[in-house]
């Protein structure tokens, strides 16, 4: 006798629910009549259907919260029958929370006290596109790492907020760009919690969110756009800080070419105001070598003989 409360509808298909060691096996319903001859496991229709994907003989559909009669494809996940006894053996041995639609759901085991310092290590287990990861908290981020053959490929690390974002819209991000958390709980990773944007962008919106009047910024000088922090832009401020010091431009590479045959690195720094090292770079910017070396000498060895370019060029 058919039981109205029993029967389901799996791809045009009635069927009635039998429980069977804590599983769903399913029955097919002909012309009003039930079939006991032949059954189906739930869980593997319900992945088959959820997912397109026609299931082998060596293929084992798991349970990602245990409950054997919750049938959800977001709490179904398809491995091999090793996998499978791994994956089991490892949630036996430690801390397998898993995380389903955006849910933490409870660990399968919660008294630590008896875990090895291996097993402490292991935060918790999360599915993500059919993949298995440990994920634990790194810089107040969740962090996954690969679960392979029942170890944790530590090379395979990933954001956990980077991969939501990425299954859920379909998209691979560059290393440019960043994930946002909107309410800026880093353990929040809901899809509806983040979203993609640029390192500049993501600088900006932080300063907005902290009580910053961020606009477009330019330079007061020449008017260029510049950084929303920056009242100059880079040539403009050098400039200016020249100015301000009483440092002389920069020579040209003539007037340098004079100045380091009679005189040291030391003299010309201290007639420009500036530093030692930058008289040295600019000697490298133009090609032009010490004083030492254009007499010959260098590290006290004589040097090869050769015309100087630079005193044809300014000539």
């Amino acid at each position: 006798m058919l039981n109205p409360d029993r029967l389901v509808e799996y791809g045009g298909k009635l069927y009635s629910r039998v429980f069977n060691r804590g599983y769903i096996l399913l029955r097919p319903v002909i012309n009003g009549v039930i079939d006991e001859s032949t059954s189906v496991s739930e869980h593997r229709l319900a992945y088959e259907i959820a997912t397109g994907i026609e299931l082998g003989d060596d293929m084992v559909v798991h349970h990602l919260n245990r409950d054997r009669s919750d049938n959800r494809p977001c709490n179904l996940i398809a491995l091999s029958r090793r996998d499978h006894a791994k994956l089991h053996a490892f949630e036996d041995n430690g801390d397998g929370s898993c995380l389903i639609d955006g849910k933490v759901l409870p660990p399968y085991r919660t008294d630590k006290k008896d875990l090895s310092s291996a097993d402490k290590k292991l935060s918790s287990l999360v599915a993500y596109n059919n993949e298995i990861y440990v994920r634990k908290k790194k810089n107040g981020y969740y962090t996954l790492f690969p679960l392979i053959d029942g170890k944790i490929d530590y090379s395979g690390e990933i954001a956990e907020h980077r991969l939501i974002y990425e299954l859920h819209n379909g998209v691979e991000l560059t290393s440019d760009m960043h994930v946002h958390h909107i309410n800026h709980d880093k353990l929040d990773n809901h899809p509806e919690n983040l979203v993609a944007m640029t390192r500049s962008e993501h600088t900006k919106q932080h300063a907005l969110d902290s009580g910053y009047h961020v606009e477009d910024n330019y330079c007061v000088d020449c008017g260029s756009k510049i950084g929303w922090k920056s009242k100059r832009c880079g040539p403009c401020n050098q400039a200016y800080r020249r100015k301000v010091n009483g440092r002389k431009e920069p020579p040209n590479k003539c007037e340098l070419e004079e100045l380091i045959q009679t005189r040291s690195n030391t003299d010309i720094a201290r007639e420009y105001g500036v530093s030692g090292t930058a008289v040295k770079k600019w000697r490298q910017n133009y090609g032009l070598s010490s004083a030492n070396e254009q007499h010959g000498w260098k590290r006290g060895r004589k040097a090869n003989d050769g015309v100087n370019t630079t005193q044809q060029e300014c000539a």
